[in-house]
């Protein structure tokens, strides 16, 4: 519980309606002088947010390139390409015709690793 109140010539006189009992033990904790009590804002001031659902979330958001993708008529092997070409990646260029996908995936590491040096 907390009570306000007043000292005066070493008696604090608490004020408003108090119930304690005779000799009950409390703690006293001086407020500063000049420092008013923090005001409470009034919770009509502004209307409580909503709390949404997963799926209302999703219906708010837009759709990412992947959903758009999965709700147009393609067949795998169109998206499995569109996907490929999104990322700057082709499956089918001449220049690898043959290799493995490791020796590929090696020569883009040199490539990569040319472009910042000009030689």
């Amino acid at each position: 519980m907390t009570y306000k109140g007043i000292y005066r010539d070493g008696i604090v006189t608490l004020l408003g309606d108090v119930d304690l009992r005779n000799g009950a033990t409390v703690d006293v904790n001086l407020r500063g002088k000049g420092k008013p009590q923090a005001r409470r804002k009034s919770s009509g001031a502004r209307p409580k947010a909503k709390k949404l659902t997963s799926a209302q979330i999703a219906a708010k958001s837009r759709p990412s390139a992947w959903d758009r993708m999965l709700q147009t008529k393609m067949t795998k092997k169109q998206r499995i390409a569109a996907v490929l070409a999104a990322r700057g990646t082709w499956k089918d260029r001449a220049d690898w015709k043959g290799k493995s996908t490791l020796q590929i995936a090696a020569e883009l590491r040199t490539r990569a690793s040319r472009r910042g040096r000009h030689v």
